[in-house]
């Protein structure tokens, strides 16, 4: 299967969409139970399962070790981050 590269502001825009989709409270913050189920939602499409652990340590990276619920700018440069290489 061939993966299409996204522009930056493509990527942007489809980040951007799935975070108010799975910010459940429109609070425009994502807590863990929300990022949590973004991530079960595309967990087939990955090459390793995803643990509670492995949620866990991905929230805590891209919310700065806050363990604060995530803007969609930290979610947005955090999956940039974990994806693009």
């Amino acid at each position: 299967m061939s993966q299409v590269k996204l522009s930056d502001a493509e990527y942007r825009t489809a980040v951007e969409g799935a975070f108010k989709h799975f910010d459940k409270n429109g609070d425009g913050l994502l807590d863990q139970q929300e990022f949590n189920a973004m991530y079960a939602a595309i967990s087939g499409q990955l090459n390793f399962p995803l643990t509670d652990q492995i949620l866990k340590f991905l929230f805590e990276q891209m919310s700065g070790k806050s363990n604060q619920p995530l803007t969609s700018e930290q979610l947005y440069r955090g999956l940039q981050a974990f994806y693009s290489k």
